[in-house]
């Protein structure tokens, strides 16, 4: 996900819940969903051959990829469920609208 710019980072969520890992650029708040070195890798915009050589090593090291394939897909099932996500937007238009 080598994006110059990003809102959020669905893309990087749905490849974790789906047992990918991401290798995405360190922009808006893709930074917030992904722990470098966890459950993906971040990398400065432009830096190809950073990019790159996670990518190598997520294809060559099979312990290496599973384990931060079972970290992310955790991470995007626990700390991006609906059931603690729609509350958070329930409170917050509550105290918009209050």
């Amino acid at each position: 996900m080598p994006s110059e710019l990003e809102s959020f980072g669905l893309v990087a969520l749905e490849a974790m819940a789906c047992g990918v890992v991401p290798v995405a650029t360190r922009v808006g708040g893709v930074a917030e969903l992904v722990t470098h070195g966890e459950d993906g890798y971040l990398e400065a915009v432009g830096d190809i051959a950073a990019q790159a050589a996670r990518v190598a090593a997520l294809l060559t090291d099979d312990d290496l990829q599973y384990r931060m394939a079972k970290a992310g897909r955790w991470n995007a099932s626990e700390r991006f469920c609906t059931d603690r996500i729609i509350p958070q937007y329930e409170k917050y238009y509550e105290d918009v609208v209050g």
